[in-house]
């Protein structure tokens, strides 16, 4: 649930809840997710589209670090690509068992962590568009950046944790 009052609330699809007190999660509560098919899908989210600054933030963890779930890699956080559509403005994804993290305004831009993911390790991911650059943050330390200016597209996707709007 959307605990900012902005009423973004999401959607399960098949991910399941994990409580504080089961112990399985880095702050507070947590989503476990199969890897193939479970997202929470947060719909079109209002007032992230066409701004000009913007930061995604994420904890995570995997079981399987080098699977990538149907090509491209395994979806954190995804909030574009509808299905034959060119509609998109920003993902971060394990791929390679390193971040690939990018925000899309008149050019897509991402950017790639120099951590290398292992398994069963809990990891804080940030993505920064400041209007300037594209930042990549693991675990507090900047690991990558790339300029990039403009707004952050205006796409009419979903905002999905664990999948993009295809489902890929």
């Amino acid at each position: 649930y959307d605990l900012s009052g902005n009423g973004n609330d999401g959607v399960y699809y098949g991910a399941t809840y994990q409580a504080p007190s089961t112990g399985n999660c880095q702050v507070g509560g947590c989503m476990s997710f199969n890897g193939v098919d479970e997202y929470v899908d947060l719909g079109d989210v209002s007032g992230i589209e066409g701004v000009s600054t913007l930061t995604v933030s994420a904890w995570f963890r995997t079981n399987d670090v080098l699977n990538e779930a149907g090509g491209g890699g395994q979806r954190i956080v995804w909030k574009g690509h509808t299905t034959g559509g060119t509609d998109s403005n920003f993902s971060m994804r394990l791929t390679g068992a390193k971040i690939r993290a990018g925000f899309q305004t008149s050019a897509s831009v991402g950017v790639t962590s120099t951590t290398t993911f292992v398994d069963d390790t809990w990891y804080h991911a940030v993505m920064v568009y400041d209007g300037s650059n594209v930042i990549l943050y693991i675990n507090g330390v900047e690991e990558a950046r790339a300029p990039q200016t403009g707004n952050i597209r205006d796409g009419a996707a979903d905002l999905r944790i664990g999948s993009r709007q295809d489902n890929l």
